[in-house]
């Protein structure tokens, strides 16, 4: 839509959440601070490597031809790791609460996908925040405002925190 790309908007959230992780003194690595590709293996990878204790993956979903789909939903692997207390399931479920009530965002709640990469080769409690749909003509005008692009990585920050 109108050169809005979803890439530009994953990285401006996870920049705010970066800034308000840091903030609470929280060590953060990013995959990518500036429009680069990085592969899925890559980003597994980083966080296997440095023993991160959670790995959270910020997207926007799209649903072609069903355009009246919305809202925020977290995606979460069946796997049985815990670290410091908090599994994917938990992780998922907080990120689920804090975004779709802080961004104000329809709850689609939390999803059991074991078919993606990241979620399944990363050696920690690991999950996907899908913020909004590009494909839903509601989601798609908060994702284009910036006031909103700060809420919901405030939002995925606090839910962070508040897993810990």
């Amino acid at each position: 839509d109108g050169g809005i790309y979803e890439k530009n908007i994953n990285l401006a959230i996870a920049k705010v959440v970066q800034r308000e992780l840091e903030k609470q003194g929280v060590k953060v690595y990013m995959t990518r601070t500036t429009d680069v590709t990085t592969t899925l293996a890559s980003r597994a990878n980083l966080a296997n490597n440095i023993n991160a204790d959670l790995f959270v993956s910020v997207h926007n979903n799209a649903m072609p031809n069903k355009s009246t789909v919305n809202g925020t939903e977290v995606l979460y692997p069946s796997s049985t790791v815990v670290k410091n207390g908090i599994s994917a399931y938990s992780l998922a479920t907080k990120l689920q609460k804090t975004v779709s009530s802080l961004a104000g965002t329809y709850d689609k709640g939390i999803i059991n996908r074991n078919n993606l990469y990241v979620l399944n080769h990363t050696n920690m409690p690991a999950v996907i925040v899908e913020v909004a749909y590009m494909t839903n003509s509601g989601d798609l005008s908060k994702l284009k405002d910036n006031e909103f692009l700060e809420k919901a990585g405030k939002a995925i920050a606090q839910g962070i925190l508040e897993s810990f």
